[in-house]
């Protein structure tokens, strides 16, 4: 498969991070990518040859940390490929949009150029990203991330039912570090003490501006961000 036509294949496709060219949450990523297989009708994809060609990828490149993405479209075939990866260090400003994108997927398609026009739209008007609004109001997710936002309750994170995607690092934030999920309106972003995106490239990444209020670098953002990436790094076999 070509590798610059992935994003226009119909297909589905999993990305996530390596630490001294060991993948983290690879069990997770391949238990979202089999569900994508399956709901989307994709034949003669087997789980240990895809776990295979992984790690043969890997092997032919070291990477202190590195970008992993695994590629499966309509007729099969699978493309993955292994590079250097530098996480981004900067805080994002965000720029709100209505968005009628398909969401609430429960795997990762291929079907991504719509979200990318989006944050392009963001970046036109002096943004790094876009935070998508559901149609009742409810924030969902960013463009490629999903949202923790920090309240007087502490951190939450949109629910499935708002559409967001159910991302691998949303997923271990919920299951081990006491994060919840409630709906979160547009008109409540005034009252959050702080919001962040998470993926599994990421991590957490701080948001300082969402519309032109600004969120001040939170304590409680640094203090997450460390003890995740610490925990990440003691449990590369999970």
């Amino acid at each position: 498969m070509n590798q610059e036509s992935w994003l226009t294949a119909d297909g589905v496709f999993e990305t996530l991070r390596t630490y001294e060219n060991l993948p983290f949450a690879l069990d997770l990523h391949l238990e979202r990518l089999e569900r994508g297989i399956k709901e989307i009708g994709i034949i003669g994809v087997i789980r240990g040859e895809v776990e295979r060609e992984v790690e043969n990828e890997i092997s032919r490149s070291h990477h202190s940390s590195g970008h992993l993405r695994i590629v499966v479209n309509r007729s099969g075939n699978v493309a993955i490929t292994h590079k250097s990866y530098e996480p981004p260090i900067k805080s994002l400003k965000c720029l709100t949009i209505n968005s009628s994108i398909k969401t609430g997927l429960s795997y990762k398609s291929t079907d991504y150029q719509g979200r990318f026009d989006l944050r392009d739209l963001a970046i036109n008007r002096g943004f790094d990203d876009a935070i998508l609004i559901s149609s009742d109001g409810s924030l969902v997710e960013s463009t490629t991330c999903n949202l923790i936002i920090l309240t007087q309750e502490g951190w939450m994170t949109p629910p499935l039912s708002s559409g967001c995607l159910p991302g691998i690092t949303r997923r271990l934030l919920l299951e081990n570090f006491g994060v919840r999920e409630k709906e979160i309106k547009f008109e409540e972003i005034d009252g959050v003490r702080a919001i962040a995106v998470t993926s599994s490239l990421r991590e957490i990444q701080s948001i300082e501006e969402v519309d032109g209020k600004v969120f001040p670098n939170s304590r409680e953002i640094e203090v997450l961000k460390t003890q995740f990436h610490s925990w990440i790094l003691g449990n590369l076999a999970l």
